[in-house]
């Protein structure tokens, strides 16, 4: 018996074979690339979210402990300039400086600016060592009668030094990183938000007022940006 094929029809159905394989797999292929690309858009509004909190909760911090250094430890340190002594031993009631929050919260900074994440860990580090610092200081006695204690005025003498350089590095990458977050937020993220113009105006730091240190920090945030 002879079998009468039929070319076309089985040309045909080859590609109509195919075309069903072609599209099921690019259907797949879409498919992935939507929900992978949904993805993507969620993980980058978060990120973008937790910068903005961030960027906001620095600002709020800032402004307290401007308010602190100026109320609690400027006089001091104008005491112990003006006559080796501390006069008026003033404190608030304690609050807690340290910043609990979890760098690997962050860890999305790396990608974006590696710098960055380095200057978060900083901060955070000179939050913790101010609010110790800030404990040894309300430790002490509110105040002493003569004659006094030689020991207990080194004592405070030194808290008080502490507490001034100890303030003065904390401010320094507080105010560097609300800045170079307003960068990431503005130039990276294309975001609208507000910012203080104070904070911002502090900011933008006279180099030559800074030490060798804190000029290589503002240098290569400013440097990093252009990789």
């Amino acid at each position: 018996m002879q079998i009468n094929i039929d070319n076309g029809m089985l040309i045909s159905t080859f590609i109509g074979a195919i075309a069903t394989l072609a599209g099921a797999f690019g259907g797949t292929y879409w498919a992935a690339k939507l929900n992978n690309d949904s993805k993507q858009k969620d993980i980058l509004q978060n990120n973008i979210n937790k910068t903005l909190f961030l960027h906001s909760f620095i600002e709020k911090y800032l402004n307290q402990l401007l308010d602190y250094k100026e109320s609690i430890i400027d006089p001091k340190v104008k005491d112990l300039n003006t006559s080796n002594l501390v006069k008026v031993y003033k404190r608030y009631p304690y609050v807690s400086y340290k910043i609990n929050i979890k760098m690997e919260d962050y860890n999305y900074f790396i990608n974006e600016n590696k710098d960055l994440w380095n200057l978060l860990y900083q901060v955070l580090h000179f939050s913790e060592s101010f609010d110790s610092t800030v404990k040894i200081h309300d430790s002490l006695a509110h105040g002493f009668q003569p004659p006094v204690d030689m020991v207990f005025i080194t004592r405070l003498q030194d808290t008080v030094k502490t507490l001034a350089v100890t303030c003065d590095n904390l401010v320094f990458f507080l105010l560097l990183l609300y800045k170079n977050l307003h960068i990431l937020l503005e130039k990276v993220y294309k975001q609208e938000f507000t910012c203080a113009d104070n904070l911002m105006t502090m900011s933008n730091f006279d180099l030559s007022e800074l030490d060798e240190n804190e000029k290589g920090w503002v240098e290569g945030l400013k440097n990093s940006w252009k990789k």
